[in-house]
């Protein structure tokens, strides 16, 4: 787990991902890599 604070961030949550096109047919907008990295926060 990361110890550095995180000050920003990017919620990607709503509507329906059709400007994403054909990205979010194979997968959901939240699980989509941004700059090559998983965005996904997973809390306990």
């Amino acid at each position: 787990m990361r110890k550095e604070k995180i000050n920003k961030g990017i919620i990607l949550a709503a509507g329906d991902g059709d400007r994403l096109g054909s990205l979010t047919a194979i997968c959901p907008k939240v699980l989509l890599p941004v700059n090559g990295k998983e965005q996904l926060i997973r809390c306990p």
